[in-house]
């Protein structure tokens, strides 16, 4: 079902804590500073640190012939490349489904998060077509620059009070391990 298209802007912080929580909802477990650094860092480029994000879209996932959902159209002077963007009822729908995304599709992209790679992070990406044409030397740099902007902000510490506060067993101590 074709939706028009709305804006839906997030805080990069804002960004940030969803994409937090939906990690969690998704693996169960919290993600590392890189990864979700990183992650932040893709979103953040695709959407303008989050100013620019379309229906809850975080990462501007293409709406492929298997998408069943609601869509947004964007015009393009280039019939060759898709013109269908993913659209989702809530932010917290748009930050579960880019890890699932990353999880089903970006595998490589994933894995690079956790170690920590902006480079390795976007050479999966257009290895796998989440990315589709564009500078990749220019996309690395913007994920990186979006990626330093939540870093070192002290926001995974009270993360791991939190899970250490609702007694979750050996989370807090594996997400400190890893950041």
């Amino acid at each position: 079902m074709e939706v028009p298209k709305t804006y839906t802007p997030q805080s990069i912080a804002g960004v940030w804590r969803l994409l937090r929580d939906a990690f969690w909802a998704r693996f169960g477990s919290v993600p590392s500073a890189t990864t979700l650094a990183l992650a932040a860092g893709v979103v953040g480029l695709e959407t303008g640190g989050g100013r620019f994000i379309v229906q809850n879209n975080f990462g501007n996932i293409m709406a492929g012939p298997g998408w069943g959902g609601a869509y947004w159209p964007r015009p393009t002077s280039d019939p060759r490349q898709p013109t269908r963007f993913r659209a989702y009822p809530t932010a917290v729908d748009g930050a579960s489904d880019f890890w699932a995304t990353l999880a089903r599709n970006h595998r490589g992209a994933l894995a690079a998060m956790a170690q920590g790679d902006a480079s390795a992070v976007t050479a999966e990406l257009y290895r796998s077509s989440y990315v589709v044409g564009g500078n990749a030397r220019a996309y690395r740099d913007g994920v990186a620059h979006w990626a330093r902007q939540v870093s070192g902000r002290g926001w995974v510490l009270p993360i791991a009070a939190t899970v250490a506060a609702l007694g979750v067993v050996g989370v807090a101590s594996r997400m400190e391990a890893r950041a």
